[in-house]
């Protein structure tokens, strides 16, 4: 196969996260990076650059992502079998038997493909397998799959099955292990019309705790008179996206469900009380009561009813909340009614709920009065979690939420608030968690956060921030996380020493932060955007030695005591630097050396003092722990030995936007060890220097090189693809002073090559096939020839099961006139050459049988074996060659292997039937083919 389409059949990525949310319903992703790779567990790829495209983890055996698979069993051929985790995708439409036999570790199992069948024992070997997702390729449902009753009996360990995609019509089969653990099944979008057709379909689904039949066709529920189905004991039940209009009158009383998913649907909520279930806790109605507008009296009904706990009825119609309707609601802990038209909300709602840990009523039309003042010091609700994002607060008033003395996270985001009052969290004394973003304040006294004497993190990004006092978050004695911005003016304030991560952005002239001696000594993480920011700190400060991750953006200078040099080097502990500029150019050399501890470096848009025509070999020295190495747009033209010598742990290097002049053929050595290596939109010079990168970048099987094939070189202003020039220019292009050596070494080649043929199987072949000849021309060739056997079979180890199990019972063990079979693994006489065997076996056998499959095609041996059947074809002009395709090979395929093109074009083969009907027929034709050459 050309390397560059090896290289692009390797296409596409990694990571759990992504193959999850890759294979799970309702989620589509496209890769672009390499087709079967092998993740690293630690380090991680989490930037715009890769999108969702790659994510790396730290064992190498752990997790495999393939994509663009064509053909399962051969694709995956290179996968270790130790993975636990694999992840497929591509135009793939048949899953043979055993395909997974060598993986015994598999854990998890996803696959997204266009599939039509799933033969017998598909699954078979896969006794660890705890997760198979099977979902069909694209956007359309009701697809036709077969798959047999017993596909997934052996998958005994099997907790959680998804299928997606697929027709499974009311007369199927499909039997689970007998004694499953399955705890969860999913079946969204599978054209499903009747809830009851999933318990007819799936035997022995006893255990069966989670059921999603989202995104069906199912209309109505009747459960009650199927009396002659023993169904599961079902404690989570999702119905959403499906057209239900009707739940029958105790359809679901023979389930035991806790949790019920009705989001969507067009479900009239009186069926909910009358569905026969006893106890319910959780109910999703997401935007499935627009036909009830008014009706959350009905909502609160179904909570009395069944002592709801949780409620989430998002993105509906409800227009206001009345304390009338919610007298039911009293045991709710959790209620979502984000996204709805809520414009009043009568002040007593959180007296009326009293259980109520979390309240969530984001982009509504609301105020806030959630703590009227009748209340005053007689009620204290158990509320925990307030959202109120999107809603209408212009201002925070004094002792706003003083009812909410048990609040720990406030959401107050894009509400417009321009003003906070003195004392406006006033009770809020075990408040961790306050978000503030996209707002419009405009400056933050030392009054307003007062009282919130346990906030953890503090979110203000993105407000018209003009002022902020000096000691405005010195009362915050517990705050752990800042994020804070500001916009045009100069400001300074303290920052405290409970700190951990801070977060500062500003398009502002001047940002002073003061962090006194005993200040900041627990800040472990640092990211600043900003063109003037200044850290007024001592050098030597314990601030340095804490801080173990650092992102720098769009500014030179923000530690003042680092005037004369390398602000970097203060910072001897880091272990994750991003260094970002935004098209402002350095004042100042930059160093990047002696970070001993620095494990992930990213350096984007860097613009330094050095000559760009000089190597960046200053700039990384001492790297000795670095693990991520990324470069975007560095300008950066030669990439040299003492660029990268010092990089010892360097696992993952990744190049974008760079124009590359030459890469230093010493580097081989250096980059080996690389597991990962990114090249995007990176140009190379055309220069026959770059050609050895090229050809260790196709060849090196430790280290995966994206995007090679796809690169481009510039030479006097023309455009080459990278690899396509290398192979013309770099070996045509030869001076004449190297005419001796060249015409040497082109005489040693051609000498060399007589040798080898000498010695070659061909000539082997050649002399049989002049015996052959000879023999004719004596008259010898009509005598009677003793043949030791009837066929020979050329085939590929790898498909020895089809031929034990089918073709040696059919033609040795069955009938009167059996056929005797030559077979490399049992008829080659031990310690004889092997090609000595194969021409022996081919000349004693009356015909010769070759087993076309992909795996033959691949394989070196039976392409011999193909020659030397050709050649006797030749020599003896007799009819002796029989093709047999086991496997439906398209013709572009095969025309890659000329010789095997030419016979079919001239030559009638057999195919293998799939179905067990044409089976037998098959089987007659061969033999009769077969037995032709015996009774002439």
């Amino acid at each position: 196969m050309d390397l560059c389409l090896k290289q692009e059949h390797w296409k596409n990525s990694y990571y759990l996260i992504v193959c999850i949310l890759f294979f799970l319903p309702s989620v589509i992703l496209g890769w672009t990076v390499k087709k079967c790779s092998v993740a690293d567990r630690s380090v991680q790829l989490r930037d715009p650059v890769f999108s969702n495209r790659c994510a790396l983890n730290k064992n190498a055996t752990s997790l495999a992502l393939c994509a663009n698979v064509t053909n399962i069993t051969a694709d995956i051929s290179d996968v270790p079998s130790t993975v636990e985790i694999l992840c497929l995708s591509g135009s793939n439409k048949f899953i043979q038997g055993g395909t997974f036999a060598n993986f015994k570790k598999i854990l998890y199992l996803f696959m997204k493909m266009p599939l039509v069948r799933i033969y017998p024992d598909a699954f078979k070997g896969l006794d660890n397998l705890e997760s198979l997702s099977i979902s069909f390729l694209g956007h359309s449902m009701c697809n036709d799959l077969y798959l047999p009753m017993d596909a997934f009996s052996n998958l005994h360990s099997l907790k959680h099955l998804t299928l997606e995609g697929f027709n499974l019509v009311k007369s199927m089969r499909i039997r689970l292990p007998s004694f499953t653990f399955l705890y969860s099944l999913s079946l969204p979008a599978n054209c499903i019309t009747d809830l009851f057709h999933v318990f007819k379909i799936f035997q022995n689904l006893v255990s069966i705790h989670n059921l999603d039949v989202g995104s069906n066709n199912i209309e109505s529920v009747n459960l009650q008179h199927k009396q002659n189905i023993s169904l599961p004991n079902i404690t989570e039940l999702v119905l959403e996206r499906n057209p239900l209009n009707v739940i029958q009158r105790k359809a679901l009383a023979r389930f035991n469900i806790c949790f019920l998913n009705l989001g969507y649907t067009k479900l009239n909520l009186e069926d909910i009380l009358n569905s026969g279930m006893e106890k319910l806790d959780s109910l999703n109605l997401k935007s499935a009561c627009w036909h009830e507008t008014h009706k959350t009296d009905m909502l609160c009904s179904i909570v009395d009813r069944f002592q709801l706990k949780t409620l989430s009825a998002p993105a509906n119609r409800f227009f206001g909340i009345y304390t009338k309707d919610f007298l039911g609601c009293s045991s709710l802990e959790f209620i979502d009614l984000n996204h709805n038209h809520i414009h009043i909300v009568d002040p007593d709602l959180l007296y009326i709920l009293p259980n109520l840990k979390q309240l969530q009523l984001s982009y509504n039309r609301l105020p806030m009065n959630l703590c009227p003042l009748s209340y005053q010091d007689n009620f204290t609700s158990s509320l925990e979690v307030l959202y109120f994002n999107g809603n209408n607060i212009p201002v925070l008033k004094n002792r706003q939420f003083f009812c909410m003395t048990k609040l720990t996270d406030l959401m107050l985001a894009t509400n417009g608030i321009e003003h906070i009052e003195e004392s406006a969290f006033w009770g809020l004394n075990d408040l961790q968690l306050l978000d503030l973003r996209n707002n419009k304040l405009t400056s933050l006294q030392i009054s307003s956060l007062s009282g919130l004497s346990n906030l953890r993190e503090l979110y203000i990004q993105n407000n018209n921030m003009e002022d902020i006092q000096r000691f405005s978050l010195k009362r915050q004695t517990k705050l752990r996380l800042v994020k804070i911005g500001f916009v045009s003016v100069a400001v300074s304030f303290e920052l405290f020493s409970s700190i951990e991560t801070l977060d500062i952005q500003t398009t502002g002239k001047y940002i002073a932060v003061n962090m006194n001696d005993t200040a900041a000594s627990s800040l472990k993480s640092l990211r600043v955007n900003a063109s003037r920011v200044e850290l007024v700190i001592k050098c030597g400060h314990p601030f340095f030695s804490t801080l173990r991750e650092l992102k720098v953006i769009n500014t030179n200078e923000f530690i003042s005591c680092s005037r004369h040099v390398s602000l970097l080097q203060h910072f001897k502990n880091l272990e994750n630097l991003q260094y970002h500029f935004t098209g402002i150019p350095l004042t100042r050399n930059v160093n990047f050396s002696n970070l001993p501890h620095l494990r992930s470096l990213e350096v984007k848009n860097l613009a330094t003092a050095l000559d760009p025509n000089e190597p960046p070999n200053d700039l990384f020295h001492n790297l000795h722990k670095l693990e991520i190495l990324k470069l975007f747009n560095c300008g950066f033209k030669y990439i040299t030995v003492g660029f990268l010598k010092d990089m010892r742990s360097l696992k993952v290097l990744v190049l974008k936007n760079e124009m590359i002049l030459a890469v230093d053929p010493g580097l081989h050595n250096i980059l080996s060890p690389v597991q990962f290596i990114y090249l995007y939109d990176v140009t190379f010079q055309c220069d026959c220097e770059n050609s050895w990168f090229v050809t260790w970048a196709l060849k090196e099987k430790h280290t995966f090189v994206s995007g090679i094939c796809s690169l481009f070189c510039f030479k006097l202003n023309k455009k080459y693809n990278l690899v396509d020039f290398d192979e013309r220019s770099c070996r045509l292009e030869i001076g004449f002073m190297l005419f001796i050596v060249t015409f040497t070494s082109l005489v040693l080649f051609i000498v060399l090559t007589l040798l080898y043929n000498i010695f070659n199987s061909d000539i082997i072949q050649l002399f049989y096939v002049f015996q052959i000849w000879l023999k004719k021309l004596r008259g010898k060739a009509d005598n009677s020839i003793a043949y030791e056997y009837d066929a020979f079979v050329s085939y590929c180890s790898r498909d020895q099961g089809w031929v034990v199990k089918y073709l040696v019972p059919n033609l040795e063990e069955k009938r009167r006139n059996t056929i005797k079979l030559c077979l490399h693994n049992r008829d080659f006489l031990v310690g004889k050459d092997i090609v000595d065997n194969i021409m022996d076996s081919i000349y004693k056998s009356r015909k010769t049988i070759c087993l076309i499959s992909y795996n033959y095609l691949q394989s070196d041996w039976c392409s011999l074996e193909m020659r030397m059947a050709t050649y006797k074809l030749l020599a003896e002009k007799n009819d002796d060659l029989i093709l047999i395709f086991l496997e439906n090979i398209s013709g572009y395929h095969l025309s890659a292997y000329h010789r095997l093109a030419r016979i079919v074009r001239k030559k009638t083969y057999i195919d293998w039937p799939q179905e067990e009907t044409e089976q037998a027929e098959f089987w007659e034709r061969l033999r009769m083919t077969v037995l032709e050459t015996m009774e002439n």
